[in-house]
């Protein structure tokens, strides 16, 4: 006779999944608030660089040149986030481990887009502290 296993059990095995489902969620979340974050800033450059206020217009060609290179690297973190992402999802572990390094690093030097809101980096790095503890199921 076949025991039947505790609810639990059952609800356990359900919750399982070949790729970290949890980890992409919240990091793909703290990407989307880097991005907002990053077009915000992009819009504050362009209005402070071109529209004169007073007498300030005499700093737009500085302002532009200085908010180039913040750009870039806002551009740069992240295509490095959305590239870590998806290593998440290939569901191999040590692809899921570089791809959770890969989210750490880009949410603490996240500087250039404003650290996401803030909230969009602490969403990237919890999302990396989940995917380096991600174990996949045995046998999937």
């Amino acid at each position: 006779m076949k025991q039947e296993p505790f609810k639990g059990e059952r609800m356990s095995e359900r919750m399982k999944s070949p790729k970290p489902r949890a980890a992409i969620t919240i990091s793909f979340a703290g990407l989307t608030f880097q991005l907002l974050a990053l077009l915000l800033e992009i819009a504050y450059f362009a209005l402070a660089a071109f529209v004169p206020y007073r007498n300030t217009y005499r700093f737009g060609p500085f302002i532009f040149f200085l908010s180039v290179p913040f750009i870039m690297i806002g551009i740069l973190f992240i295509i490095i986030g959305a590239v870590s992402i998806a290593f998440l999802n290939t569901g191999k572990k040590g692809r899921v481990a570089m791809g959770g390094i890969l989210l750490i690093i880009s949410s603490v030097f996240a500087f250039p887009t404003l650290f996401g809101f803030f909230i969009g980096s602490v969403l990237m790095f919890v999302g990396g502290i989940l995917a380096i503890v991600w174990a996949p199921i045995k046998g999937a």
